[in-house]
C-alpha cells in the first residue's frame, strides 16, 4: 500500500520508513527463529524510503536469541553496503519475560 501512495504523491514531503520486521508469534516454539517478512536494505532503497525499522525481540532464556540478534545486525550492517549511501535504520528492542498467570480467588 505504501507504494501505492508514493506513486500517488500522497507521501510527498513526508518520511517514509519501512518495516524490516521478522514474522514470530509470541508463545509459539520458534518465537526467537523466525523469518524476516518486512521489507530489506535494497528494497526500501529502491522505494525511495528514507529509512527502515526493526522490532527485535530478545529472551534471555532462549539460547537461539543470540542467532537472531546477529541475523538482525546482518540486516542493517548490510543496509549501507547495499545501498551505496546512508539511510536511516533503527531497532526496537523488547525483552520477553515469562510469566505464569496466577488468578486470585475471591
Amino acid at each position: 500500500m505504501v507504494e501505492e501512495l508514493l506513486l500517488l504523491g500522497a507521501l510527498d514531503g513526508k518520511v517514509v520508513i519501512g518495516s524490516m520486521n521478522r514474522g514470530g508469534l509470541y508463545g509459539a516454539s520458534w518465537t526467537m527463529d523466525d523469518r524476516f517478512t518486512g521489507y530489506d536494505a535494497a528494497a526500501i532503497a529502491a522505494a525511495g524510503f528514507e529509512g527502515g525499522k526493526m522490532l527485535t525481540r530478545i529472551d534471555p532464556d532462549d539460547p537461539t536469541t543470540v542467532a537472531t540478534l546477529e541475523s538482525c545486525g546482518h540486516r542493517f550492517h548490510g543496509s549501507y553496503q547495499c545501498c551505496g549511501f546512508p539511510i536511516t535504520f533503527c531497532t526496537k528492542t523488547i525483552t520477553l519475560i515469562h510469566q505464569s498467570l496466577h488468578r486470585n480467588s475471591w
